[in-house]
């Protein structure tokens, strides 16, 4: 369990804070990436960690450091090989994103042979807004080249069995309990408050629908993710303690605008008290480029 009750008496300190958090978070990827890259026989890296552990970020400090360090580098999202949305419709009518079935998994094995192969390979493109694919990009690597699987199916069996000992496995997530200004935030609770925002702001999300999918995009976590979180060969925690005050505004903002007949109205009231008295640090003050800003995006 984590204390954090921390008091700003400045801006400035405010701003020195969430830097300093930031600092810390990329050095222990840079590391990792480091250590990866003295291994010459690693050409793969499966990255995999609950939704909204970073793992798109952390996927970008990777490539950057590994760059640094002399490799070529081309990542592959596994989201983009989602199915249309029309075709993942669970029998109650939620949209399934979480199981192996929600990925073209025919497409994914024939695309990852290819690429072993070496070979210029067309790799899907999916567009969350329009729940279809929506293009392809070629990738075409060469010997100097570590290729990132980056997505929650990275940890699943069926896509780790496809890779052996030419590849790293990463696991990424949010791994700290804490209390802040005398409230509870489990682990999984403040994935969900940064689930609710990003989806909110980038997916065309309504609460409503986070709400609705979290029992199970959680039910498959554990199901599915977790159980195997141990079999990576490194493990990264990607809490920093300022994500409370910088998505308390958000939080307040998202819920507090929900409609007060809503089904899940005692839920989002359960997560505004909580959120009441946290001080707030403003987004503008998250740097460009810092892993954060995959969950309320780039200043403009």
């Amino acid at each position: 369990m984590y204390y954090y009750d921390r008091v700003f008496s400045s801006e400035k300190e405010k701003y020195d804070f969430v830097n300093e958090c930031d600092r810390q978070f990329f050095s222990k990827i840079e590391s990792a990436a480091d250590d990866i890259a003295d291994d010459k026989n690693i050409r793969f890296i499966l990255l995999a960690g609950p939704t909204c552990s970073g793992k798109t970020s952390a996927t970008n400090v990777l490539t950057k450091t590994l760059i640094k360090d002399g490799k070529k580098v081309v990542s592959v999202s596994i989201d983009d090989f989602f199915k249309d949305s029309a075709h993942l419709k669970n029998t109650d009518g939620k949209v399934d994103f979480e199981s192996i079935n929600a990925i073209d998994y025919e497409l994914f094995c024939k695309c990852t042979e290819s690429l072993k192969k070496g070979n210029a390979t067309s790799i899907p493109i999916f567009d969350f807004v329009k729940g279809m694919r929506n293009g392809e990009r070629v990738l075409d690597p060469d010997d100097n080249t570590i290729i990132i699987f980056e997505g929650i199916q990275a940890v699943y069996p069926e896509i780790t069995s496809l890779f052996h000992e030419e590849s790293k496995k990463i696991f990424i997530s949010v791994n700290t309990d804490i209390t802040a200004y005398g409230q509870s935030f489990s682990k999984r609770r403040l994935r969900f408050s940064r689930r609710l925002v990003r989806d909110f702001l980038f997916r065309g999300a309504s609460p409503e629908l986070t709400f609705k999918l979290w029992d199970g995009v959680v039910e498959n976590e554990d199901v599915n993710i977790m159980p195997y979180a141990d079999d990576a060969d490194i493990k990264l925690n990607s809490f920093v303690p300022y994500e409370v005050n910088v998505l308390a505004p958000f939080v307040k903002k998202i819920l507090g605008d929900m409609p007060k007949d809503s089904k899940y109205s005692h839920l989002a009231e359960n997560i505004l008290q909580r959120y009441k008295n946290i001080p707030e640090i403003s987004h503008e003050y998250v740097p460009q480029g810092s892993f954060f800003r995959e969950f309320i995006g780039e200043e403009k």
